[in-house]
């Protein structure tokens, strides 16, 4: 596939769904679509992290303290937000959400409407 042994490895790569295998590599996003043979789309991006929405084209992005939500179909950027506190694990929760956990709080970010990122609750 044509992705570095470097890249492959927690942090660097992630798998959301079983649809897709996300990589970030120093220059680049490599997206692995599992359901369409295997094929490999390469994107000039420099990020920290990277996963694809569960169900729709639609990648987040997070790079120090700024997350990034792009739809792939529509090259378009939907959102972005810069967090007050670096994001220690994040994970979609569903096709409609994206949750951000802090070292001190966990916050929701509905894919739908322009609204932040919602704080649920802290971390104890």
């Amino acid at each position: 596939l044509g992705v570095p042994e470097t890249a492959i490895k927690h942090g660097l790569t992630s798998m959301q769904s079983d649809s897709w295998i996300v990589s970030v590599e120093p220059t680049q996003v490599t997206l692995v679509d599992l359901k369409n043979g295997a094929q490999v789309t390469r994107r000039p991006i420099q990020a920290e992290a990277a996963i694809m929405n569960p169900t729709a084209n639609i990648l987040a992005l997070r790079s120090g303290s700024t997350i990034q939500i792009f739809d792939l179909d529509k090259k378009a950027k939907l959102k972005s937000y810069a967090m007050p506190e670096a994001v220690v694990y994040w994970k979609w929760t569903s096709p409609g959400n994206l949750a951000l956990i802090t070292a001190t709080s966990v916050y929701h970010w509905a894919l739908e409407g322009a609204g932040d990122p919602t704080k649920m609750f802290d971390r104890h």
